[in-house]
């Protein structure tokens, strides 16, 4: 059956659960519930976004002051099947604390709870403001390995680092293995400062999906 052809101009709408399983090669469609909104077209094997690149959250205003408890600060519910494998999720931000006595903490995690109970998955709790640091500026890829396997990119944290531009003693974190990437999931950052002195805050973040360009 030959497939349908818009006419010239015209950009059809879906959600990303209700797009066709094929359509004409390199033809863009309206995805509505790709962040706010995003153009994406079929290269013959699979959908992709446009350019290779979609938004998908951004925090626009700080959280204000979060205190020991692991608080949620940003997050984003991906649909189900809406990553590949090669495909990655970009994070970056910035993150603040209020003094010099307490450490801060960020936790990214993925899973279908979008809460604390999703798998974590920088290396380890992600230390990245240590006691006299107040202000930490982050870029970090974590690209999905297969279905049920995701790796962040750039250094390990545990000297105080993640993501690029930084050197480290440490080798390249591990995989962490999550639910199957067929399902729907969220992809969460979670804050929180060491004790009671100090708190932290995370003032602007952005989430992307990148695709894979295999």
């Amino acid at each position: 059956m030959e497939l349908y052809a818009p006419p010239p101009g015209f950009v059809p709408t879906y959600t990303w659960a209700n797009k066709p399983a094929t359509y004409p090669t390199g033809q863009p469609v309206f995805i509505s519930n790709v962040g706010k909104g995003a153009l994406c077209y079929y290269d013959g094997t699979r959908w992709r976004r446009v350019n290779g690149i979609a938004n998908l959250k951004t925090l626009d205003a700080s959280t204000g002051n979060i205190d020991n408890n692991e608080t949620l600060a940003v997050q984003y519910l991906m649909p189900a099947a809406f990553l590949s494998v090669g495909d990655r999720i970009r994070i970056r931000g910035t993150f603040t604390k209020s003094g010099t006595t307490d450490t801060g903490t960020f936790n990214i995690r993925i899973g279908t709870a979008g809460t604390t109970s999703d798998d974590l998955i920088n290396p380890s709790a992600a230390t990245i403001l240590n006691a006299a640091g107040l202000n930490y500026g982050f870029d970090v890829d974590v690209r999905f390995e297969s279905a049920t396997l995701a790796r962040t990119m750039g250094v390990n944290n545990a000297q105080n680092a993640i993501g690029y531009a930084a050197v480290v003693n440490n080798a390249q974190a591990a995989g962490v293995v999550i639910s199957n990437i067929s399902n729907a999931l969220y992809v969460s950052l979670f804050i929180k400062s060491s004790s009671t002195n100090n708190t932290v805050a995370l003032s602007d973040a952005q989430i992307d999906v990148v695709d894979s360009a295999a």
